[in-house]
């Protein structure tokens, strides 16, 4: 069972592998912090950048994201952002998570074999590595653990700090 918190109170009848649907709505009016936030909650940078454009073109987002994620902390987090989060459902249809992995490390110049996914996968890809790369150029930002140089340790004494009234 995922830790919710005040979050989602009531039976969560979902297996673990379906992950845990988000709704996300408001701005964030620190997109340095909300960006390094969702990259040290594992969210990997061609998938920030989509939550984050939608946020910041309709205010409002829906997405599928692991079940083992502090989502007390997320939330708490989140709202310091000006961004509410709702426990929802898993959202439908779900792509792999080879999908953005793929299209990530395409966008950093990297050679990928997309012989593995079908017609539909690839053209989903194709069109994440463009939509990364133009969220890219418009608003410039480290990609925190995703980057070459980046202090996990730091990152990791700067988050359990804070997740200790979670009890984690």
């Amino acid at each position: 069972m995922p830790r919710f918190g005040q979050y989602y109170t009531k039976a969560w009848d979902y297996p673990s592998e379906m992950g845990v649907g988000l709704e996300l709505t408001g701005v964030p009016h620190d997109i340095d912090a909300f960006i390094h936030l969702l990259h040290c909650e594992s969210c990997n940078p061609v998938a920030t950048r989509r939550i984050l454009d939608d946020l910041l073109r309709d205010g409002t987002r829906k997405t599928t994201v692991m079940s083992s994620l502090p989502f007390d902390y997320l939330g708490d987090e989140l709202a310091l952002l000006g961004v509410t989060m709702t426990i929802i459902e898993p959202v439908k249809p779900a792509w792999d998570i080879e999908i953005d992995q793929s299209a990530w490390a395409i966008s950093k110049g990297q050679e990928v074999s997309l012989d593995r996914f079908s017609e539909r996968e690839k053209a989903e890809i194709l069109k994440r590595v463009a939509h990364a790369r133009q969220s890219f150029e418009k608003l410039e930002h480290d990609f925190g653990p995703y980057g070459t140089e980046f202090d996990f340790k730091a990152m990791q004494e700067e988050k359990f700090k804070k997740m200790k009234k979670y009890g984690y």
